[in-house]
């Protein structure tokens, strides 16, 4: 941290206030990431998001890439739906954490909700405005994730 007096640091107070926030939020996030780490094959992306403003957090305590659709805000047009389907079709990226309510508006997070796996909440879970999906194999089946092409899964 950059000092610019003894009185206080060279930052500004919502920086400040930030940062204690995702100091404090460090053990929930550490599980979040180890439970996490335990369902994604290593060599891939630990989850995708709609934003990297979500995935940032995830980077810093898993050290894992985690997929942002459209950039900070969700805003660019990258990647591309193409880009996105092969990632998902070679198991690169296999869970996706999206948001529900409301829903998102982007195309690609459409394509996701419409083609993966819609993870239910936990009983007893008080309602959040997102929701886990899963594009890998279905349990028991062939390790092949859906077709990206098509969304169809392996029989």
């Amino acid at each position: 941290m950059i000092y610019a007096t003894r009185l206080g640091p060279f930052e500004p107070s919502a920086t400040a206030r930030d940062n204690q926030e995702l100091a404090a939020a460090a053990p929930v996030l550490t599980r979040a990431v180890r439970r996490q780490e335990l369902r994604t094959p290593s060599g891939g992306a630990l989850f995708g998001t709609d934003t990297s403003g979500l995935a940032q957090s995830y980077i810093l305590y898993s050290g894992r890439d985690v997929l942002p659709i459209g950039s900070f805000l969700g805003n660019v047009p990258a990647p591309a739906l193409a880009t996105l389907q092969a990632d998902i079709s070679r198991g690169y990226v296999p869970a996706f954490v999206l948001p529900v309510s409301p829903p998102g508006p982007d195309p690609r997070v459409r394509w996701i909700e419409s083609h993966c796996t819609r993870v239910p909440q936990p009983p007893n879970r008080r309602p959040v405005p997102y929701a886990d999906f899963f594009c890998g194999p279905r349990p028991g089946t062939a390790s092949q994730p859906a077709n990206a092409a098509t969304g169809a899964r392996p029989a």
